[in-house]
């Protein structure tokens, strides 16, 4: 391959394997990420890098949209199978009804080559809020049609098709693997241009970031804490109203102490706000509310 490259345009080689059905994305991505290193393009190469190696130390929010896909909530009955769940609340709803993809491209491509269901397990505190309120004690799954594999994979392709296609309206080319300075210059505009429409804020991702490969959830930080305060002030119309106030008055403690650097009392307005969800028993939200504390405060 690296003969052929050196012999023709490797923008041109991208544009074809691309076009090609049966071509691996992975193998394209590999051409592509080299091209970018070439290039002097670190945001596109990092971005590329993650699609060939996986989201790692990457959190939901900060993966690009199309890498968020559909699943169904079930529970196994051991006399039928598994069965849908009905959840009538709209938060949990969303929640229960999608699910982020950390994968590689070339796992996405061999899973989505595989035989048999797809299935991820939800954090504990989600799937104990689900028993609950269905008052059962049976696994409970999200079930993912295959075919929604191809979502990510696509979106993919389309991004570094067009990437390829209009470094080729600006002349860069890459004949024999080589770029001028003129050509360097131009693909940033390019590349911008690309990124900014479909990728957004992926180079901004902290390479410090919490991993979640199975949809659990892992202890705070204190930088990422105003994440998990929205997460439970989005939840607040769902909540009785009169304890609305109540766990309002403690989210903003919360962000007080965050902005501070203050730990225990960003661990004490939480459980504050816990203790205050835990005696709302027959509200869901709010005892996802209360789960996802302990989820984050490990008490």
């Amino acid at each position: 391959m690296l003969q052929k490259l050196l012999n023709n345009s490797i923008v041109h080689e991208i544009q074809s394997d691309l076009l090609t059905d049966n071509k691996p994305l992975a193998n394209t991505l590999r051409k592509a990420r080299l091209a970018a290193r070439k290039l002097d393009l670190p945001d596109f190469e990092k971005w590329i890098t993650r699609e060939t190696d996986g989201y790692k130390n990457a959190a939901w929010d900060d993966l690009p949209e199309y890498r968020t896909i559909g699943a169904t909530p079930r529970f196994f009955n051991p006399y039928r199978g598994w069965c849908p769940i009905i959840i009538e609340d709209a938060k949990l709803y969303e929640l229960c009804h999608r699910i982020p993809l950390f994968q590689s491209i070339a796992e996405l491509e061999g899973l989505l080559d595989s035989d048999g269901t797809l299935s991820y397990a939800y954090p504990p505190g989600l799937a104990k809020v689900l028993r609950d309120g269905m008052d059962i004690q049976f696994d409970i799954r999200a079930m993912v049609d295959k075919n929604q594999l191809k979502s990510p994979i696509n979106a993919v392709k389309n991004i570094v098709l067009d990437w390829a296609v209009d470094l080729e309206k600006a002349g860069i080319l890459g004949e024999g693997l080589g770029f001028t300075a003129r050509d360097k210059r131009e693909a940033q505009t390019v590349t911008q241009n690309i990124y900014a429409q479909n990728i957004g804020n992926l180079g901004n991702v902290s390479e410090n970031s919490s991993v979640n490969n199975s949809l659990s959830h892992n202890a705070f930080s204190i930088r990422d804490i105003n994440r998990h305060v929205e997460q439970i002030r989005e939840c607040l119309p769902a909540l009785p109203a009169n304890i609305q106030q109540s766990i309002s008055a403690e989210l903003q403690k919360v962000e007080m102490a965050a902005k501070s650097n203050d730990s225990s009392l960003v661990t004490t307005g939480l459980l504050a706000i816990r203790s205050i969800c835990e005696k709302t028993t027959s509200n869901i939200a709010a005892q996802g509310i209360a789960a996802l504390i302990k989820e984050l405060c490990g008490v």
